[in-house]
């Protein structure tokens, strides 16, 4: 059902939980649902210098938010923000149909804390 690239991402996950001096997170999905991630972005001299996540979410929203926080680590948001769905999807090995919204959920935490930061005047 996954491919190999999910399954050592998921298991292999080096960039879950929040740090405690996160400048800004971003949520992606929703809590009432319980289909979410939230990602957490520590900013210094506008690049990225540590991504990490927190979910309790599926296989592939694990790998996926694992593979967005290692790939913005040290970007600029510019960079950060070019990162796209099908990035994610290619990164992975592809995952199912019926699972595409993982990777829109991470993307979109991404994309709420990038966001966040540039309203803070943290990145631009």
């Amino acid at each position: 059902m996954f491919t190999s690239a999910t399954i050592k991402r998921f298991q292999n996950a080096k960039f879950q939980g929040l740090h405690p001096q996160t400048d800004v997170v971003g949520m992606g999905g929703s809590l009432k649902t319980g289909r979410f991630v939230i990602i957490g972005l520590i900013c210094e001299e506008n690049r990225v210098v540590e991504a990490r996540f927190r979910s309790f979410n599926c296989i592939p929203v694990i790998a996926a938010a694992d593979w967005l926080c290692e790939k913005v680590k040290g970007q600029s948001a510019d960079s950060a923000r070019l990162i796209s769905v099908d990035d994610i999807l290619t990164a992975l090995g592809g995952i199912p149909t019926s699972r595409l919204f993982c990777a829109h959920i991470a993307h979109e935490a991404l994309k709420a804390a990038l966001n966040q930061a540039t309203e803070k005047g943290i990145l631009q």
